[in-house]
Formats: structure tokens, sequence, C-alpha cells
């Protein structure tokens, strides 16, 4: 099916970078708990009740805060990436991200170490611009570009569409943009797409993304945010459409129980919201909103999707209940240079300018913090760069209750090391030079 949305198809002048609007709308990434709904009493309610936000990425559990134990070690291919996939881990030999030949070894990971199981060789030419160049599909395939890994067995097939077309995957669906934005769905063994849909901006949305693509699930049916512009049911295709004015600069934002529709004046001082229900339509209702936080600084929320009510909470009476700690960025910048949590201290995060390998596929010369992982549960926050192999790797971790880095004996980030979490509970360490494979677990 085709669907579009009832909206102008005009880039609007941004309040900073994609990213960074991106947090501030809080409207893909990390929304509040729904708190205060008791039992459902409209089908408003019982959407929120049942909504779930699914990321591509493991969080850490609480016992990190402690401190990391190296619970083995063992030995694989040096100057290699390694990509985490589930309970895989893939050691990527590579003469560069045009490798046409690039050596792959997989291996089974658990808490007692790792097991070699298969190689193979892969065609890693056409990867994907803008976003972890390996992503997991249907916890079964690797997916770099338009190529396929089976993760089990090492078997290596091309997939039915181009890497120009920057294939991005949604649990058991990858969605692709052709540079007329036309983009297709498509689910595992299917050589043709299950859906057509064009889609504001949608090439140039998915080469920019720095962040993962979070799967909305709602009311059963299971949706995205591409872009500014864009919630689209990622089984059917369908573009959700919203009836209001011709606005300049605007984007779409996910609540628990529908959507908003942002939009902002050139100053970036003047804001208005239109509120939806998941099916779109018409509003239920507008306001005007101010930004309650300070330029420059990112709220980070929990997991868990807010209720549209709580959503003009914030905009109009500035209430920052849902909020768990802060993020700051130079102006212009996605980089975040510092982050703090509510009540704790500021966190400087360091700039890895040294590089390691020129063979590794995701990493150049120099990289920066582009998001963190928070929760309201547990003091662990970990900081994940632009530049990453898969989604579950990340560079730092901190116990942000006392601004502590914790150290992973015998893995050093800023020399080109690699850091990757497996489960909640397991995390790997790298070490580029001599090609050790380190596995550690929570002090506590």
């Amino acid at each position: 099916m085709t669907s579009s949305s009832a909206s102008p198809a005009r880039r609007p002048d941004r309040p900073g970078t994609p990213a960074v609007l991106a947090a501030i709308l809080a409207g893909a990434l990390t929304l509040a708990g729904v708190v205060g709904l008791g039992w459902a009493t409209s089908a408003d309610q019982r959407t929120a009740m049942s909504a779930t936000n699914v990321r591509p990425y493991v969080m850490p559990e609480g016992g990190w805060a402690e401190g990391a134990t190296q619970a083995w070690s063992a030995q694989i291919p040096a100057n290699a990436e390694v990509v985490v996939a589930e309970n895989y881990l893939v050691a990527v030999e590579s003469e560069g991200p045009t490798d046409t030949a690039a050596t792959l070894t997989g291996y089974t990971v658990s808490a007692s170490g790792v097991t070699r199981v298969w190689t193979a060789t892969a065609d890693l030419s056409a990867g994907t611009v803008g976003q972890a160049p390996f992503q997991v599909w249907d916890s079964t395939t690797l997916v770099h570009g338009s190529t396929l890994i089976d993760l089990a067995t090492g078997t290596v097939s091309s997939a039915p569409w181009t890497a120009a077309n920057r294939p991005i995957v949604l649990e058991d669906r990858v969605i692709t943009c052709s540079v007329s934005d036309h983009c297709d769905g498509w689910a595992p063994g299917s050589s043709a797409p299950l859906w057509t849909a064009d889609v504001i901006n949608g090439h140039r949305d998915l080469e920019a993304v720095n962040q993962p693509f979070i799967v909305l699930h709602r009311d059963g049916a299971r949706y995205t945010l591409i872009g500014l512009y864009t919630a689209i049911d990622i089984d059917t295709g369908e573009v959700v459409s919203f009836t209001m004015p011709a606005l300049q600069n605007w984007a779409v934002a996910s609540a628990a129980d529908g959507w908003l529709v942002t939009s902002w004046d050139t100053s970036n001082e003047y804001w208005h919201i239109y509120s939806y229900r998941l099916a779109g339509g018409e509003a239920t209702e507008d306001y005007q909103g101010t930004l309650p936080w300070k330029e420059n600084e990112t709220p980070q929320y929990g997991f868990q999707p807010r209720t549209r009510a709580q959503f003009k909470d914030l905009w109009t009476d500035g209430d920052l209940g849902s909020v768990v700690g802060w993020s700051h960025h130079p102006k212009d910048s996605d980089c975040l240079d510092r982050v703090w949590a509510i009540d704790g201290p500021t966190i400087e995060i360091p700039t890895i300018a040294i590089g390691g390998s020129d063979t590794v596929i995701a990493q150049t010369s120099f990289s920066c913090a582009t998001w963190v992982t928070m929760t309201r549960e547990h003091p662990v926050m970990t900081v994940r760069l632009a530049d990453r192999p898969t989604d579950n790797a990340f560079a730092f971790m901190y116990n942000t209750s006392t601004g502590e880095a914790i150290t992973f004996e015998g893995t050093d980030v800023a020399d080109g090391d690699q850091l990757s979490m497996v489960t909640e509970s397991l995390a790997v360490g790298y070490d580029l030079d001599t090609g050790t494979l380190y596995g550690y677990v929570p002090a506590r």
C-alpha cells in the first residue's frame, strides 16, 4: 500500500541537529513511565497501559554500579572488529570498509566464555551509512547493508534490497528507502516487499540517523518514527496522517496513547503542540508550550512511554518529574560533553581522539558520544558513540550516584579497544592489539 502524510513536505528550520531535536521532543527514544492511570476506562487508557517501546540494545543491570569483574578471557584474531549480536560474537577481519572478502569468525558467548562455531567470507564493501553497520534481524540474522549472515551457521546470502536504500532493522522487519523516498517493508524469507509507502525525506533521514530506531508497540500494532515527519506501521506500511495547519517547522513525537505534532518558530521561543489519538486524523486539542530547560541541554527519560496528558504537563507546566537526568552538548553539535543524573554529580565525557586500527569498519580517527542510557531503577549509565559496530557497543559506563567510571580491566576504549553488552549482566571487552577477549560480570 502507499500512504502519505497530510502535511507539506518541507524541511524545517530546526533548533539544532536532528538527533538533538529528537531528544528535545522526547518522541521516539526515551519517554517516561505511565503513572496514575488506574484501571482502563477508555480506549486511550487501554492503549497507554499496554504501550511499550522496544529498543535494539541491551541495558545493564544495577549491579554494575559496584564495578566490573573479569570472569574469563580468550584469544581471538587481533586487529579485528567485534560484533555482538544476541548470544553470538563475530570477529570481523577486514582490509577496510571496501573489503569484498572479509573473514568472519562466529562464536557463541556466555558467562563462562566463548566457543568458536563457524568461519565465513563476506563482501562488506557496501555497508549502511549513518548508523551502526551491523544490525540484528529477527534475532537470527546479522545485516550489513545488503549482506545477510546467519548467526548460528555463518551462511552468507544477499538481501533482496540494495545497500544504497539504507536498510534499518526493526525486530523482524526491515525498512529501506530509495532516493525518491519510496520505502519498502521486508519480512524474513521474503524476496518481495510486504508493503511500499512514500515517506517524506525518508532516504535522507535514514542516512542521517545516529541513534537506534525504536519499535513502538501500541494497541496490537507496531510503529516507528522515521525522521521528523513520519509515524509508520511497520507491518502494513500505513503512514499515520495528521490533520493540521500548514506549518513551517514541525515534528512528530510518540506518546503512549497517540501522537504529538510539535511546531516552533524560527526563534525557537514559540512552541505549539497538537495532540492526536493513535489513528491520527483531527487533533483532540492544541496548546502553546514553553521549552522547560536550558539551551544545549537535553533531558534524559526512562524507557516506558508517556501519555499525551503527561506530555502536556511538561510543555505547559514545566513538570520535570519524569526526567531522570540531563546531557549537555555544544551548540549545533550532537556530541555530548557532560551528563548528570538527577541529584547526581556532573560527569565529563571523554573524547576519543586516538582511534584504533584503520581496518575497523565502524571506527574513525575521531568519535563522540551521541547518546546515553539511563534508568530510574538504578544508577548505571552507559555512553554510546556515533561510530559503533552494533547498537550493543558502548564506550563508557558510570555510576551516576557517585560519578565514578566503571573500569573494565584489560580494555581501553580510548586506545581503540571495544566494549559491548551481551546481556544485562554480561559484557565483553576486546583488546585490539593482542586479540584478547574478556568477559565481565557485575561486581555485585
